[in-house]
């Protein structure tokens, strides 16, 4: 399934997006990357086996990532603003879908419930 690699990019779009943008260094700046290094970090753990608690972190984040600009009031930032909301947007259905497959091949990987 590609959309554990999506995820990835996404975790490396954020990171990236603070120098591509040009964002003042200060809290925006080191929300994106942080935000960045845990998509990533969440997206490896695909990599490695299939899970279904990384696919709800994954939409955790991205309900973060959506809700940041509101919380911490840098709406007059629109690249910013913008960055945060539509990567959010995209980053929670990555975890949907990567939850969904977690229980289709984490259940086929591990035999069925009480055998």
């Amino acid at each position: 399934m590609m959309t554990r690699y999506l995820a990835l990019g996404i975790g490396a779009w954020y990171v990236l997006a603070p120098f591509l943008w040009g964002y003042p260094l200060g809290f925006n700046w080191w929300n994106d990357v942080v935000i960045g290094a845990a998509v990533a970090a969440i997206a490896t753990s695909y990599l490695v086996s299939w899970n279904r608690i990384g696919g709800w972190a994954l939409m955790a984040v991205g309900y973060y990532s959506m809700l940041a600009p509101f919380m911490f009031d840098y709406l007059q930032q629109s690249f910013a603003y913008w960055n945060d909301l539509v990567f959010g947007v995209i980053t929670v259905g990555c975890g949907a879908m990567l939850a969904a497959a977690g229980i289709t091949y984490g259940e086929s990987a591990s035999g069925a419930a009480g055998a």
